[in-house]
């Protein structure tokens, strides 16, 4: 099993990854991916991490090194990530708010597959992820796939948000908005948007390849752009004015 520790640090806009394993070799390589679902795009995502513990030993564009390891001994890696990207396949941190894309963060290790533990360590932020949950402030992830396809929102007493929950056809919808305005969201006029929108998805593809749905909405000035996969959808939107619907058709 994998177990993945973020500590977000808003003031310096690092997210302070750890990973503790347990190879089966004396070496083990971890790589970041190029791509993430749903942005058909090559983001070059090697260049936001950065070892501080000294481990770590980069061997090309997208991977790293660990070696002269005991196998079966467990390994404790540490990194951290820059935050300061608004971009929905990239991550961004302040006190008020902050929001990630695994892709972006995470150094994955390659050659070994293993369900996933994601523990989140400061009680000031919590975490929205469509993982499942395992307390407040905890995740489980089946496989590193299933882990880098599920991003994540934080959200703190200081900044404005808004979360919503429906029922699409037995399967729970949650909406999570963050950003200027979202506090003060017409809620019954979305919640009534989002569940003839979604049943009519899923009327038309006659079954749901998933047993929940998240959507991370964050709103704010000349945003634009989305991504969607398997659990969840993110979305940047420019803040709309009192009359308009916040989840027009095409966005979802």
């Amino acid at each position: 099993m994998f177990r993945y520790t973020v500590t977000p640090d808003p003031h310096a806009h690092l997210l302070r990854v750890s990973l503790e394993l347990t190879p089966p070799q004396d070496a083990v390589t971890l790589h970041m991916p190029s791509w993430t679902s749903g942005s058909y795009l090559i983001r070059d995502y090697a260049g936001g991490p950065r070892s501080n513990t000294g481990t770590l030993v980069q061997t090309d564009k997208c991977h790293w090194t660990v070696s002269g390891l005991t196998p079966g001994a467990t390994l404790r890696i540490e990194w951290e990530a820059f935050t300061y990207s608004v971009g929905i396949h990239d991550a961004w941190l302040d006190d008020i708010r902050g929001f990630y894309n695994p892709a972006a963060v995470l150094l994955i290790p390659e050659g070994i597959d293993a369900p996933c533990l994601l523990d989140f360590s400061d009680c000031r932020f919590v975490p929205h992820c469509s993982l499942e949950p395992i307390g407040t402030h905890s995740f489980a992830a089946s496989c590193t796939q299933e882990l880098l396809d599920a991003p994540v929102t934080f959200t703190s007493a200081k900044g404005e948000h808004c979360i919503l929950n429906l029922s699409v056809c037995g399967i729970p919808h949650t909406l999570v908005f963050t950003g200027p305005g979202s506090s003060t969201l017409n809620k019954d006029l979305i919640l009534q948007d989002a569940q003839a929108i979604l049943k009519t998805v899923l009327d038309f593809w006659g079954a749901a390849p998933f047993r929940q749905y998240l959507f991370h909405i964050q709103i704010g000035p000349r945003l634009y752009g989305g991504s969607r996969s398997l659990l969840r959808a993110s979305d940047r939107h420019t803040g709309p004015s009192r009359r308009q619907r916040i989840l027009p058709s095409e966005r979802l």
